[in-house]
C-alpha cells in the first residue's frame, strides 16, 4: 500500500541519518511520532497552519511548525509571542496562487499534482487567450516574484527560522504525503 511504502521509505531515511522530514499527512505524522520518536518532524506549510490554536495543536506532534505562506510579519510575530513552538516560514521568489501550495491547477493542466510534490508551475506559464476583439497574451496567473529576500529580517527579531526554497536538497513525493528531506551539511 502507499502508506506502507512511505513508512518504509521514511524508516530508511531515518536510519540513513536525515535531520528531518516535512510531512503533511496527519496519519503519517501520528505513525512517525509513535514508531520513530527520535525523528524530527516538521509540519508542512501545506497544512495551512495560520493561527495560534493550530500552532499549539501541531506543536504537540511536530518539532517544527512551518507556517502558512500567506501570513504577514505581524501575524508571525504574534503567533511566536503566544506559543513556544519552533516556527519556520518560507521566504522565496514566487508565492503560489493557491493557499499554501494546495494546488489543483497544475494537475488539471499538466497532470502533475503539486500536492504530491510535482508542481508544473502552471501559474507561471505564458498563456494565449481569446478576448473580445482578438487574442491577448500574458502571464495571467503569475503572482510575480515576491522579493521577500529584501524584507527587513531584523523586524522578526529572531522569532523564526527563514527557510529558503533553494535549501531543499531532495524531494520525495509519495501518494500519501509530500516529504522534504534536509541533510545537514
Amino acid at each position: 500500500s502507499e502508506f506502507d511504502d512511505v513508512t518504509n521509505y521514511v524508516t530508511f531515511l531515518h536510519r540513513s541519518g536525515v535531520d528531518a522530514v516535512i510531512v503533511q499527512d496527519l496519519g503519517l505524522i501520528s505513525y512517525l511520532r509513535k514508531c520513530l520518536p527520535n525523528l524530527e518532524i516538521h509540519a508542512s506549510t501545506q497544512l495551512n497552519i495560520s493561527n495560534i490554536e493550530a500552532v499549539k495543536f501541531f506543536s504537540q506532534y511536530c518539532d517544527v511548525v512551518v507556517l502558512a505562506r500567506e501570513l504577514g510579519l505581524d501575524e508571525i510575530a504574534k503567533i511566536k509571542k503566544e506559543t513556544n513552538a519552533e516556527l519556520e516560514v518560507f521566504v522565496h521568489g514566487a508565492l503560489c496562487v493557491s493557499e499554501s501550495g494546495l494546488c489543483l491547477f497544475s494537475s488539471f493542466l499538466g497532470g502533475k499534482s503539486a500536492n504530491r510534490g510535482m508542481c508544473a508551475q502552471a501559474c507561471r506559464r505564458f498563456y494565449t487567450a481569446e478576448v473580445p476583439g482578438g487574442i491577448d497574451q500574458g502571464y495571467y496567473f503569475s503572482p510575480c516574484d515576491f522579493q521577500s529576500l529584501y524584507l527587513s529580517i531584523s523586524s522578526l527579531d529572531g522569532l523564526v527560522i527563514l527557510q529558503f526554497a533553494s535549501l531543499v536538497f531532495f524531494i520525495m513525493a509519495s501518494l500519501i504525503s509530500l516529504i522534504v528531506i534536509f541533510f545537514h551539511l
